[in-house]
């Protein structure tokens, strides 16, 4: 948040929280995120529910499918796009 807030490129890595509404308010950023608005395939997310994910019906899983999907490609990609921006 501090880096978006003074201007900062940055690239965010987004698992539950929704990326697209935090994003909106920081024009240098650069969202790594599943999102169902992006992919018709994904179905997780984001949720805002990361205790009682549908996805883990063992909710002592730490490890949610929306944040260990993410591959290092995506992650890459975020970078050049902030290259871009």
């Amino acid at each position: 948040h501090f880096a978006g807030g003074i201007g900062k490129p940055t690239v965010v890595v987004s698992g539950w929280a929704d990326a697209k509404v935090m994003g909106q308010y920081y024009p240098r950023l650069s969202m790594v995120q599943k999102h169902r608005d992006d992919d018709p395939e994904w179905t997780c997310g984001p949720c805002h529910n990361f205790i009682t994910c549908a996805k883990c019906p063992d909710h002592r899983v730490k490890r949610k499918p929306c944040i260990t999907e993410i591959t290092s490609d995506m992650i890459l990609a975020g970078f050049d796009k902030l290259l871009n921006i």
